[in-house]
């Protein structure tokens, strides 16, 4: 069991709808595009039906690195004189 289940650690924090929407379409097993609408209805009946809690430990709550730098943009001077060959 790892430490966000353990006895004595107090509550998890509650999920809300938006939460369980993300949670379900992390969890598909295989690439499919479900409206965001129907995510937050499936969550929605969830919610209703279940008390449900995020592990803030899961990787899927934790920050996403930073993206690494594209290229630098290209000098308007040098487009221009491309085009004018």
């Amino acid at each position: 069991m790892d430490e966000d289940n353990r006895p004595g650690a107090g509550p998890l924090p509650e999920a809300d709808v938006e939460d369980i929407a993300r949670a379900v379409d992390d969890a598909l097993p295989y690439p499919m595009e479900l409206h965001g609408d129907t995510l937050r209805f499936i969550a929605g009946q969830l919610a209703e039906r279940l008390q449900i809690a995020r592990r803030p430990g899961h990787p899927m709550w934790q920050p996403e690195p930073p993206p690494e730098p594209g290229p630098p943009p290209l000098d308007p001077a040098v487009l221009e004189r491309g085009r004018a060959r």
